[in-house]
């Protein structure tokens, strides 16, 4: 069995360009443990690599928004198969069938929404 993920922004239309996420640095702060301070220097050398974007919240002056951009897409994607390789080699690579088909089987109670994704052991190969 191997790992991976895909993601797709939400667009408007299949021409459409596609609209990245866009968050509060305070709530980015919030969900990675860092301090604000922290977070916007970070932000900053994401802007200077030119893989996110600032902008004003348009609803509160103080807050400060910020967006990955298509080049920061492009590293998160190759950053993202780096991590699931090394996931795989290191795990997944270890273990049996049926227990991973076990994990499988327990994994899907804590998300539901991601067990249509996961087929580990829910097909007969001699079929």
């Amino acid at each position: 069995m191997t790992i991976g993920a895909s993601s797709r922004p939400s667009s408007r239309s299949a021409s459409a360009k596609p609209m990245w996420p866009v968050m509060h640095l305070t709530a980015l702060a919030g969900a990675s443990g860092l301090s604000l301070s922290r977070v916007s220097r970070i932000i900053g050398v994401l802007e200077e690599r030119r893989l996110v974007g600032r902008r004003a919240c348009r609803s509160d002056a103080r807050a400060v928004h910020a967006q990955i951009n298509d080049a920061g897409l492009e590293v998160v994607k190759a950053a993202q198969s780096t991590h699931f390789a090394s996931v795989q080699a290191a795990f997944f690579d270890q273990l049996e069938e049926e227990e991973i088909a076990t994990l499988a089987r327990v994994f899907r109670r804590f998300a539901p929404r991601a067990a249509g994704t996961c087929d580990a052991g829910l097909h007969d190969d001699a079929a």
